[in-house]
């Protein structure tokens, strides 16, 4: 019927047609809309809460990694804490003033060395301000309990929590320290016993306890570092020894670009304080260990907010397809009376727009009230503002991330579920598993149950089916990559080997000490004692090797420097690629020195002790265990013992010694060990004849991080259900009709039941296999990043039973699911069904 020329004018010519069909489209989608939110507002609710947890718990996630990430460099930060630490023979005020007037120096923390002895007989690394920079241009100390000594106070003290930890030191309490006279330290440096504590007893009142990165560190695991007020070392510093000389003095320098600084800083030093007058402490002590640590823990927090990501943008999307699809078939009527496809598909999907938005600012507001479960471990002492926070950042771009892809989705489910054509009569192509299984004659219920897990089916029918199979096989794959995560860290901690220990014990050889020091002898030159001989011809030792360390530089960079002669047998460290030094100009180095340096396997570096330099190639990346002072395992140096003497030659360096034991299978070490302590010239007054190896700390604090697979795999669980539940259900709402027409041909309640249970277990023995091997593959490939990290051998550890187990939980699992939609399934009334259809 054509409108009349009146009409056409009234409402604006075509245009106004075009505007009147356009409003009524849009009222029609907006009635459509409101009638679909009314009959679906449960399943809106639903979506809403699934995209408030999901996209809280990533959001959390991704946000948390960044604070982890970030938190020890926030702390260096916030504490202005130094980026050299140099311990100085011959320093004056005039000497301290130029340097600060250097440039690139930032501060200069002025400080004397204190010989000061714990209660408990151990040497402490104490010290004290020469003037008023310290713990105010450098070293700010966070107090976590109590108040801050007074400067001018001589009988205060704030103690580190490296320092009380597992002492029951409290605030309040006196600790009294005896000390070394200048003159006892004095007789050391000439090859002399110095005897016992003839010093001033210091007795100090704990009014705090502080934090300062150093606590954190490797340093702190050796007992950190003693810094009294101002007013103590007035008072005492005078009477109390300095390893350092009577003008020594400990300067933490503080720089404007940070550690890339430290080699120009040191090139002033030496014009300054001259070459041999200085030893620099090696980087790792104050910071190493924490980063490598922090870093494997947010690498598990960014894994884990992928992966829940991804597992929780799949069951989103089976939630959404399964509730579009239903509101698209209920507006196929609609369809004839004009109003076109992509009005239905705005109509079908609406509903599951709002719940989008207010899920999206339901994620944002359980991510910013999970900030506070960020960072944990070491990275939870280091953070420097602890509690809420809202990085509006990392939030904002992963919400509009976030909604743009649960948009897309949502689009491409609404427009092809408004698609009727051909296709919905079409056949559906049967599966080649469904092929096979009939050929075999595997009967009715098998047949019918894997059919329905593998083929699709098409048009208003369809079932999600693709999208569950994925869903099931990522939670396996991500279930099975954590289980392989969580063995192979329990195998490293149980693993000395994979952190460079092949030692049972370290023994001192006092007569050894005593010939150093007496004759100047560089700790890596051999010295021949009867100690040494007897440990060679023990018949209870399987390897014996002597080790020497010696402070050192390379391209600027402060690391501890290892030498391990073999005298029985071989105790050498882990190696992890390329070969051990054989030469006296080659040198195999840690994970973490290669990366800062920048260098690899092949190049060249100079390495420079107080005097001497050379240049060293390097043939391999090895593992650097702690011997007899703390180390970090990833930054360090191993050289051969020539190579070491080159750069101590005139004994000038101070170093370490130790021989390293490992006992023969079948050996009591408990009687051993007691046979090495009796034994003349094992042990000196300072050091203990027989010293145990402890676990590294990075492998200590990599504990922690164990319990991220188990709440990863515990939600990848959990998206497993949903994927493998939405999928059943659908299925079988889907296929009323089948089993409407099955049961009367025949089908018993218990045939469509076990078709149900066949169902699932197709989808778990599918979901299984794929996600298995893949997880085997993921978790194998995280492991070594993590090792890699860590600066360890990599030992990925398999454990079957686990797996085994995982896959059999993944069918129980799967059964217990399929229960009552296979309950509801075989309930079916035929004639009520097919009346309907």
């Amino acid at each position: 019927m054509l409108a009349s020329p009146r009409v056409v004018r009234d409402h604006g010519g075509p245009e106004g047609c075009a505007v009147l069909k356009s409003l009524r489209e849009t009222y029609a989608m907006t009635l459509l809309w409101r009638s679909e939110f009314r009959r679906g507002w449960r399943g809106v609710c639903l979506v809403a809460f699934l995209v408030a947890l999901v996209g809280g718990a990533t959001l959390a996630a991704l946000a948390g990694a960044e604070r982890t990430s970030t938190s020890f460099d926030r702390f260096l930060t916030a504490s202005r804490s130094q980026d050299s630490l140099v311990f100085a023979r011959d320093v004056t005020p005039a000497k301290v003033a130029r340097l600060r007037g250097m440039p690139g120096v930032e501060a200069i923390g002025y400080a004397r060395a204190l010989t000061l002895v714990g209660p408990d007989g151990r040497f402490l690394a104490a010290g004290g301000p020469l003037d008023d920079s310290m713990f105010r241009d450098v070293y700010r100390v966070r107090i976590v309990k109590g108040r801050a000594a007074r400067p001018e106070a001589d009988d205060e003290v704030v103690l580190g929590e490296s320092q009380v930890a597992g002492k029951g030191i409290e605030v309040g309490d006196t600790i009294r320290l005896q000390s070394y006279t200048p003159d006892q330290i004095e007789q050391t440096f000439q090859g002399a016993d110095a005897g016992k504590p003839a010093g001033p007893v210091v007795a100090l009142r704990v009014v705090g306890i502080g934090r300062t990165p150093v606590d954190l560190s490797l340093q702190g695991s050796d007992g950190g570092i003693l810094l009294v007020p101002r007013g103590v070392v007035e008072r005492y510093g005078d009477r109390i020894g300095n390893f350092s000389g009577r003008e020594g003095a400990v300067l933490f320098g503080r720089l404007d670009r940070g550690r890339d600084s430290v080699p120009r800083y040191l090139g002033q030093l030496r014009k300054v304080l001259g070459a041999d007058s200085f030893d620099v402490d090696p980087t790792a002590l104050s910071t190493g260990g924490v980063q490598e640590s922090i870093d494997v823990a947010a690498i598990s927090v960014l894994a884990f907010g992928v992966v829940a990501g991804l597992a929780g943008l799949v069951a989103l999307g089976l939630v959404i397809g399964r509730h579009v699809q239903v509101a698209a078939a209920r507006q196929l009527p609609v369809r004839d009376l004009g109003l076109t496809r992509p009005g239905r598909a705005v109509a079908a999907g609406g509903p599951i727009v709002l719940a989008l938005v207010v899920g999206s600012l339901g994620a944002v507001l359980v991510a910013w009230l999970a900030s506070p479960r960020f960072p944990f471990g070491v990275a939870a002492d280091a953070e420097p503002s602890p509690g809420l926070e809202f990085d509006a950042r990392i939030l904002g771009f992963g919400v509009l991330t976030m909604v743009a892809a649960l948009l897309l989705v949502i689009s491409f489910i609404s427009w092809r579920a408004v698609r009727v054509s051909r296709s919905a009569l079409r056949r559906d192509r049967p599966s080649t598993i469904a092929r096979l299984l009939q050929l075999r004659s595997a009967g009715p219920t098998v047949t019918i149950g894997v059919r329905m897990a593998v083929v699709p089916r098409t048009g208003t029918a369809a079932a999600p089916v693709r999208s569950s199979l994925f869903g099931v096989g990522l939670s396996v794959l991500g279930i099975t990559a954590m289980v392989v995560v969580s063995a192979s860290l329990t195998t490293l901690v149980e693993s000395p080997r994979a952190y460079g220990r092949t030692w049972d014990v370290s023994v001192t050889d006092g007569a050894e000490e005593q010939t150093r020091r007496t004759e100047g002898i560089s700790a890596c030159a051999p010295v021949e004692t009867t100690l040494r001989t007897r440990l060679q011809a023990d018949a209870d030792i399987e390897a014996l090797s002597e080790s020497c360390n010696l402070d050192v530089t390379l391209n600027g960079r402060a690391v501890g420097g290892y030498a391990f002669t073999r005298l029985a047998g071989s105790v050498v460290p882990t190696l992890l690629e390329g070969r051990t030094p054989r030469g006296r100009d080659e040198v195999a180095l840690g994970s973490e020195t290669l990366a800062k340096l920048h260098l690899g396997i092949g190049d060249r570096v100079t390495a420079r002790s107080q005097s001497q330099s050379g240049r060293y190639r390097i043939v391999g990346r090895i593992v650097v265990p702690p011997v007899e002072v703390a180390q970090a395992i990833a930054d360090g140096a191993i050289f051969t013992a020539p190579g070491l003497v080159r750069l101590d030659d005139q004994g000038e360096t101070a170093g370490a010694t130790g021989l390293l034991v490992r006992f023969a299978d079948g050996v009591d070490h408990r009687n051993a060990i007691e046979r090495i302590r009796r034994m003349p010239e094992a042990g000196t007054a300072f050091d203990p004849a027989v010293t145990f190896p402890v676990r590294p700390l990075e492998v200590e604090r990599l504990r922690p991080i164990g319990r991220t697979p188990l709440v990863l795999a515990g939600f990848l669980a959990l998206v497993g259900v949903i994927a493998m539940g939405h999928l059943i259900v659908t299925s079988v709402q889907q296929r009323r009709r089948e089993f409407a027409v099955l049961k009367s041909m025949g089908f018993t309640r218990r045939q469509v039941s076990r078709s149900v249970a066949w169902q699932a277990t197709t989808v778990a023995a599918l979901g299984s296999v794929v996600g298995v091997v893949g997880g085997l593959i993921v978790g194998g490939l995280l492991w070594r990043e993590v090792a890699a990290r860590v600066g360890v051998l990599a030992i990925v550890d398999v454990p079957v039973l686990i797996v085994v187990g995982v896959v059999v939980g993944t069918f129980v699992l799967a059964n217990l699911v399929a229960a009552i939609p296979a309950r509801a399934a075989a309930r079916t009334r035929p004639a009520v069904v097919l009346q309907a259809e």
